[in-house]
Order: structure tokens, then C-alpha cells, then sequence
């Protein structure tokens, strides 16, 4: 069956229905299933793709993930972290990562489903990505499996993993993590919810498809301002302005102030207003319109 990469929010739902709906991808996944444990139980990825809220994230906040996922400090699983039971995120550009088998080899997808799942014992919740294959005849096909136990931490490794499996496991779950906590974050990013146009609701239902909104999650736009450090108040006087980079802060919370959610500190200028800004030749600038 051929694919249309979605090239807007709105298409999403039907690629969604498309790959419900493929019978002949489903049973080319239950055979991947005998050989690789990757590919278990088709039947429920299926019908955790049938039943996820669906995201759509902007260019310029991909550009952002990429930039801050690999730093974000380590969290635990918790169930208020995952915003969906199941949800389903079209990235707007593709996306890389570490090939869990190939040592050196990068891969690209443009989707990544997550679903509740049971791993070795543990309530979990397994991560997939999915590649678009664009060419005359467009394909799409799952890339793997990255699971993540509840309670666990983000670099904690599972039982019987390898080395590269193990670095690509930890990435997904950076990547999908990262977004979560960006989302939470209104004044880093902006989420609205969008609907498909009545036509694309006609088609769907005829299909026996609910049609359903899309998250559409992007950076906010607003003008950069600039912060006077705050050792200005001991007097000390600076000669020019300066760049923060983006990065990431733990943030106590819960009972006690026991757990931990990392926060992401937006990039800035510190620094006297009045003075020149110094910009490093090493420093890389995500840009906000």
C-alpha cells in the first residue's frame, strides 16, 4: 500500500486510519514477530495506534528537542508524566538516532508511537518509531521497540540488553520525555488543538474512523529579552552582554519534595543592556520568530 507523507497537521488522522487499516503491514509485522522479540504482539500496537491522541510537532521544536534532549538530566517513569495513554507524534522533519544494533550507524524516523506495555514483569511503557520511506511508492515501517518500566530512570538499563541497544533505548526515552516536559512548559512551547477539515472527517467515518484532533505543539513566539546577572548586585560590573544556552534544571516536587522533574530553562541574554553582546564562535543559537 502506498503512503502521502503528511506535509500538515491535518493530514495526520488518515495516515493514522491508512495504517490501521493495512491488513498486509500487519501481518508482515506478526511474521517480523518470530524473529524478533522487537515486533511481539502486533495486535496490540495496533490497537494502541488505533486508539492514540495524535501529536503533530513544528520544525523549530524539533530543532529544539534535538538540541536539549541528549543533556536532560535523568528522571523517573511516572505515570504523571505521560500526558496519553497512547499517543502517536509526527514530527515535522525526521529525526535520527542510534542504530540498537550497528555500531556507528544512524537511522531516521518520522513517527514514534508510545503504549502501556508489560516488560518483563514490570508495568511499562514501550516506545515506536516509524520510518516514512519516500519515493515513487511511499512506505512506512516500524524501526524497533525502546521499552521504559515505570519507576525507572531514563539511563537505567534493563535486564539483557546490550551495550547499543541500551544507548538507543536510552534516547527514545530522552526524545519522548523531552517533549513531554517542553509541553508542560508554556512559556517555552506553544500546543493547540487542531480538527481535520470536513471532508477528511467524511472520509474517515466512512472508514469507521472517529476523527480526531491533532496537538499541534511548536516554540512560542516571543521576543528575547535580557536578564541583568544576578551577582550585579555585589556591585560587580560587566563589560558586555552574553548568550545562555538552553539547558535543563531538577525541579523537587511531590510529597516531601522527594521527586524529580527537569525544567527547561529557556536560551537568553544576560548582561547590561547598554554593553556589546559577545557571541563565541562555539555557541550554536536555536531562533525564535
Amino acid at each position: 500500500m502506498g503512503y502521502t507523507k503528511p506535509t500538515r497537521p491535518s493530514q495526520l488522522p488518515e495516515l493514522r486510519a491508512q495504517l490501521v487499516d493495512d491488513d498486509p503491514l500487519w501481518e508482515a509485522i506478526d511474521l517480523l514477530s518470530f524473529i524478533h522479540s522487537d515486533f511481539q504482539h502486533p495486535t496490540a500496537i495496533r490497537q494502541g495506534l488505533r486508539e492514540a491522541t495524535l501529536w503533530w510537532v513544528g520544525a523549530d521544536c524539533c530543532d529544539l528537542l534535538e538540541q536539549v534532549a541528549p543533556s536532560m538530566p535523568p528522571i523517573h517513569l511516572t505515570t504523571d508524566l505521560v500526558p496519553d495513554v497512547d499517543g502517536f507524534v509526527c514530527f515535522e522533519r525526521p529525526m535520527s538516532g542510534s542504530h540498537g544494533q550497528l555500531p556507528g550507524v544512524e537511522v531516521t524516523f518520522d513517527l514514534v508511537q508510545w503504549q502501556p506495555t508489560i516488560i518483563q514483569g514490570l508495568a511499562s511503557l514501550s516506545m515506536i518509531p516509524w520510518r516514512l520511506y519516500t519515493d515513487a511508492n511511499t512506505l512506512v515501517s516500524p524501526m524497533g521497540r525502546s521499552d521504559w518500566p515505570y519507576g525507572f530512570l531514563t539511563d537505567q538499563r534493563c535486564h539483557g540488553v546490550t551495550d547499543l541497544e541500551h544507548q538507543s533505548i536510552v534516547e527514545d526515552r530522552r526524545l519522548v520525555a523531552a517533549l513531554w516536559q517542553l509541553t508542560a512548559q508554556p512559556t517555552t512551547t506553544q500546543t493547540n488543538q487542531i480538527t481535520a477539515d470536513r471532508a477528511t472527517r467524511r472520509r474517515l467515518a466512512r472508514r469507521g474512523h472517529t476523527p480526531a484532533a491533532v496537538r499541534l505543539v511548536n516554540l512560542r513566539r516571543r521576543t528575547r529579552t535580557t536578564t541583568p546577572p544576578t551577582s550585579t548586585a555585589t556591585g560587580r560590573e560587566y563589560s558586555c552582554q552574553w548568550i545562555v544556552r538552553s539547558h535543563w534544571r531538577q525541579q523537587a516536587y511531590g510529597p516531601g519534595r522527594t521527586l524529580r522533574k527537569a525544567i527547561l530553562i529557556d536560551q537568553h541574554i544576560r548582561g547590561p543592556a547598554d554593553k556589546p553582546l559577545r557571541v563565541r564562535d562555539a555557541v550554536k543559537v536555536w531562533r525564535q520568530h
